[in-house]
């Protein structure tokens, strides 16, 4: 298998696989609870494979947008001097302090993702984050977990978030809200931030760093020689780092749910206030020039309203620093290009979704794990794990199952669906159909086989502490 095309090798694998699957095994569904068989059975050919494929890069045409424009934006940033000028700062601020500057963005990416509504929205720092540590000769895996750890880590103690919770408490039905059971969901994020962190740091001590790590690095691989420049002339840092504050604070305060989590109604309102406010002949112009449609913080999901403010603020910062409209255009192009791999990835493996919305195999195959009903916690974990693997979409999985967990497993349904949701964030994180790991994979360039030897100690220590932290809960 070569270095360069695993990902694609490991999801054509894949997808070769359900496709003969679709024609041994009928789909199924659940339906008010009740497992049934589906009336046709469901084959899939080769035309229906490109179908599936079509569908589910137009099904995340909004997320593969963003990444590309966070892509073209970073080249932009580059082409400025300011931002390489950012970097080359930051790598000696944190110089000899790498491992402390990872415990510090993972617990703040990580703490922001286990309370927000979408899991990619900080996607547009990681490039910054793994352009600082690759400058410092860190290895790439380590530049991975301090960009995208902190990702894995919210996922995995998902808190006031509504990302892989809102769909399985619908479809539950219950009287389940996001703060049931909140202190549990609160040690969880917790043990997953120590053991990740552990385990990265280890591997950082162990292994050390490489003098040729920047050399990885898409966007920034050399530093900014002002050595012969006038310091009159020398590159701003105020303009990137103002901007790069303003977007990275409203970005995160945009995908809370402020008022189903924390009962906070002071940013609908202010939505209200603005969308009505400076009229003039009966036309609210502050909104109506920014956008209509645009959501009030708290109530957006999908990545479009970050985008915007990801394309906005770079144009701002490269007009702070004259570059021509040219040369915005022609840096956008060469910065989506470079991360175009990454965008195709994400989107590819969403194709495992799209196989089990169109040909329902893998709910037969799920509810012959599910077994008699009775509740087993090691088995119901790895049913979840198995069940993210096969469905690939946690928001999907967690709408199709719940109903079936509610009149299931009712006597504990609040343990149960955090207990379905940790199992599957874990595929998440070490499973060959997850559209997260792959992405992050496919940007630093590292084999998903080195992942697994890499991760594999901190999946099974964060099992075993799922499987003590409920057996205490459910059994005593």
């Amino acid at each position: 298998m070569k270095k360069k095309s695993d990902k694609i090798v490991i999801l054509l694998i894949i997808m070769g696989i359900f496709m003969l699957v679709s024609w041994v095994v009928k789909g199924g569904s659940f339906t008010e609870g009740q497992f049934n068989y589906v009336t046709d059975w469901a084959r899939m050919g080769l035309y229906d494979l490109l179908l599936v494929s079509y569908s589910a890069l137009n099904y995340k045409i909004v997320d593969i947008i963003y990444i590309l424009v966070v892509g073209g934006c970073y080249a932009i940033l580059c082409d400025t001097g300011s931002y390489r000028k950012l970097v080359d700062k930051t790598a000696k601020l944190i110089e000899g302090k790498e491992a402390i500057a990872m415990a510090i963005i993972t617990f703040i990416m990580g703490a922001y993702v286990s309370i927000s509504s979408n899991v990619m929205t900080l996607f547009f720092l990681v490039p910054f984050i793994v352009s600082v540590f690759l400058r410092n000769g860190c290895k790439k895996l380590t530049a991975l977990s301090a960009g995208f750890g902190g990702m894995f880590i919210g996922i995995l103690g998902m808190t006031f978030g509504t990302f892989s919770q809102s769909y399985l408490i619908e479809a539950v039905a219950t009287n389940i809200t996001i703060k049931s059971l909140i202190l549990i969901k609160i040690i969880l994020f917790a043990v997953a931030y120590i053991l990740f962190n552990l385990f990265a740091i280890m591997y950082l001590n162990k292994f050390g760093k490489s003098e040729d790590g920047s050399k990885y690095d898409i966007f920034c691989p050399e530093e900014l020689d002002e050595s012969k420049v006038k310091k009159r002339k020398r590159k701003k840092l105020w303009p990137v780092l103002i901007l790069f504050g303003i977007l990275t604070i409203v970005s995160m305060v945009a995908y809370i749910n402020w008022g189903e989590s924390f009962n906070i109604n002071f940013f609908t309102d202010l939505h209200t206030n603005f969308k009505n406010g400076f009229v003039i002949a009966d036309i609210p112009i502050l909104s109506t020039l920014i956008g209509t449609n645009i959501n009030g913080f708290g109530e957006f999901s999908d990545l479009l309203g970050v985008t915007f403010f990801v394309l906005v603020t770079t144009i701002i910062v490269a007009l702070c620093n004259k570059m021509s409209l040219h040369n915005i255009v022609k840096n956008f192009g060469i910065g989506a290009k470079k991360i175009s791999k990454v965008a195709f990835i994400y989107g590819f493996a969403y194709v495992v979704l799209l196989m089990c919305i169109g040909y329902s195999w893998p709910i037969t195959l799920i509810n012959k794990l599910f077994g008699d009903g009775n509740f087993n916690l090691l088995i119901f974990i790895v049913t979840a794990f198995i069940a993210q693997l096969l469905c690939g979409d946690i928001e999907f999985l967690g709408f199709t199952i719940g109903a079936y967990l509610g009149l299931t497993y009712n006597g504990d349904i609040a343990a149960i669906t955090i207990l379905w949701r940790t199992g599957a964030a874990l595929a998440l994180v070490i499973g060959p159909t997850s559209f997260l790991l792959l992405s992050a994979l496919t940007y630093v360039d590292v084999p998903y086989t080195k992942w697994l030897k890499y991760i594999w100690k901190f999946a099974a220590t964060f099992l075993l502490a799922i499987i003590v932290i409920f057996a205490v809960v459910i059994y005593m």
